[in-house]
């Protein structure tokens, strides 16, 4: 995966070349096992009975998969993995007991060899914790010890065809450390730095260099064996803290079958360099009920309260309430937050309580072959993990917040077909209206070939246009994998001053696993648009323990 040009470059929508899927996280942990792999991922997006995670063939994932997704040591989900790149994948929901959220953090055991999913839907199978007792099975060196990770050095080259001297290279490190039960005790770490240099030529000849070092977690917790008692401290996050995006403090938590009671108080990290700050100060808690079991209806209640100040200021206060529920057939998600004003902001005209960051989705299986969904999306901010955006993903981010609908149709195993329709409010546009439809096709007999065609066309008030994708990928071989993509986006002014936009990418990506532990990726784009013609060549390799 790649890194994205820096502002200077200034690429616009097309900055990049279609992923084959849309999503993606800053790092993944992992544990290879030789039999049975136990991998620790990420749900990095939704989309109708898809879920997208930060793992793929890489990480020693392949098409027909059985995921059992854990969370709080009790198995929500089973996901099924059907189109796999180098680093992620998209699976599809086969049993969920709660809706997933995006951003989550869980546990994923992969059976190894177990093909295509069996007929009808079945029960998620527990994953038991680490225990002090399993380290002496778990092998020698940091894996007997609970420790997994992985190394990973990239190297990126543009060349700017433009004549614009925004030319540059770029190699970076990036680091994953994870552990649980660490030498049988009860503690665990979650480490995840990138650092990165980039070289470039200025106007007047100067070689310049910029150095960039983000540390997106660093933190050790606690819980002793059989314990309700938790507690984080460091560089971390919490899907449990909603609108809390990652802070440095600690996060103490009290966890019963029923129920969960968390407190936190820390501090934001800095705004512009992301290291260490006291500016903002930020302190609450949350409370997490769950009621239903089995394959009974499952909901789950999160409520809680949050305040940050800076300053001897209030710079906000709110509290934020999440339904999750799920039955048979249907899953969906309610989650709003409400600011709490008082001081200075009641006194500059704003509500004492003003609703905000309201979110709902609601997905039906119909039958089952047809799927229905509906949702509402008013949130200002979501944090997204991706390493680099592409014109797919820059349009869909555009028109995020507004109202959409859609129907999910398989033809058997191999073919799907989804089409939704979208209303957003996007300020700069004066609302953006859209349809789109996507079909996928996966011959896992035919050395894994897979395709997915993407055509959406959409409206506003400044603009009109098409976006066309198509991408194509197969097995070569049993250590290789091949992947193609092309892609277009027409877009048309309606006013004056909405300019014409005529943008193709091209993109081809090999990757090849060297062992059981080293893997290597290779890519080279092309974009090209009225304004902008670039190439972009992409080398990485990486060592996972």
């Amino acid at each position: 995966m790649l890194l994205m040009p820096s502002r200077r470059l200034r690429l616009g929508r097309s900055r990049a070349i279609l992923l084959f899927l849309l999503a993606g996280s800053a790092f993944g942990q992992l544990t290879a096992r030789a039999d049975d792999t136990l991998l620790e991922g990420r749900v990095t997006y939704l989309s109708g009975d898809v879920a997208y995670v930060d793992l793929g063939r890489d990480d020693g994932l392949v098409e027909g998969d059985s995921l059992s997704v854990i969370r709080a040591d009790e198995a929500v989900g089973v996901l099924i993995a059907e189109y796999v790149s180098s680093h992620r994948a998209a699976c599809r929901i086969s049993v969920s007991t709660t809706p997933f959220q995006v951003g989550e953090v869980v546990r994923i055991t992969v059976v190894k060899g177990t093909g295509p999913e069996p007929a009808g839907p079945r029960e998620p199978e527990a994953v038991a914790p680490a225990r002090a007792g399993d380290v002496g099975r778990r092998g020698g060196g940091l894996e007997g010890a609970g420790v997994s990770g992985r190394v990973r050095f990239r190297f990126l080259a543009v060349d700017d065809k433009t004549g614009s001297n925004n030319d540059y290279g770029r190699p970076a490190l990036d680091v994953s450390l994870g552990g649980e039960g660490i030498g049988g005790s009860g503690w665990g770490i979650d480490v995840r730095v990138r650092s990165q240099r980039t070289f470039r030529t200025a106007d007047d000849g100067r070689r310049i260099s910029e150095s960039r070092t983000r540390m997106y977690r660093l933190s050790g917790r606690w819980q002793g064996g059989g314990s309700p008692f938790r507690v984080s401290f460091g560089r971390q996050v919490s899907s449990d803290l909603v609108g809390v995006s990652t802070f440095d403090g600690v996060l103490g938590q009290y966890e019963r079958s029923k129920w969960a009671l968390g407190l936190f108080s820390g501090t934001q990290p800095d705004r512009v360099d992301f290291g260490p700050s006291t500016e903002i100060r930020e302190h609450g808690g949350f409370l997490r009920y769950q009621g239903g079991t089995g394959t009974s209806p499952r909901w789950t209640v999160i409520g809680g309260l949050v305040g940050s100040y800076g300053a001897g200021d209030i710079d906000r206060e709110y509290g934020f309430l999440q339904i999750n529920h799920s039955a048979d057939r249907t899953r969906a998600v309610v989650s709003h937050q409400a600011d709490l004003n008082r001081g200075w902001k009641r006194d500059a005209g704003e509500k004492s309580v003003a609703v905000t960051n309201v979110y709902g989705h609601v997905h039906h299986r119909l039958q089952e072959s047809v799927t229905l969904e509906a949702g509402f999306d008013d949130r200002r901010n979501v944090r997204t993990y991706r390493y680099k955006e592409t014109p797919e993903t820059q349009f869909d981010d555009s028109s995020r917040r507004g109202v959409w609908g859609g129907i999910g149709k398989a033809f058997g195993r191999s073919y799907r077909i989804n089409v939704r329709g979208r209303t957003s409010s996007a300020p700069s546009t004066g609302g953006n209206h859209s349809i789109n439809a996507l079909v996928s096709a996966y011959w896992p007999r035919l050395s894994s070939l897979r395709m997915r065609l993407r055509s959406t066309v959409y409206r506003n008030a400044r603009t009109e246009g098409w976006l066309h994708s198509l991408s194509a990928g197969a097995h070569l071989g049993s250590r290789t994998d091949l992947e193609l993509t092309v892609g277009a986006k027409i877009e048309d002014g309606r006013t004056a001053g909405a300019e014409d936009e005529r943008l193709l990418w091209t993109e081809m990506s090999l990757d090849h696993r060297l062992g059981r532990q080293l893997f290597l990726d290779l890519t080279a784009e092309a974009n090209k648009s009225g304004v902008e013609d670039y190439r972009l060549y992409y080398a990485g390799v990486g060592w996972r323990f």
